[in-house]
């Protein structure tokens, strides 16, 4: 099985059990080429802001993205 964008052996940091704490996976590769499933990650980038991703794949190809967690990215509060 190949390896793809984003696939780590574990991320970084795994909930202990019965914790509901977002989990966060480092970017450890950068693919040239994506499916297009869609399983929708929030990507955080490297000055700290998140923007929804429609998978981890695409995410990590983006090269400002350090790492995702599952989901989409929450809406900002209304103003």
């Amino acid at each position: 099985m190949a390896a793809t964008a984003g696939d780590p052996a574990s991320p970084t940091n795994p909930p202990a059990s019965g914790d509901s704490t977002t989990v966060f996976v480092e970017c450890t590769t950068r693919s040239s080429m994506c499916t297009r499933e869609y399983s929708p990650v929030c990507g955080k980038l490297s000055d700290g802001a998140r923007k929804s991703y429609s998978n981890k794949c695409v995410a990590c190809s983006d090269h400002a993205v350090v790492g995702y967690s599952p989901g989409a990215c929450p809406e900002p509060p209304p103003t």
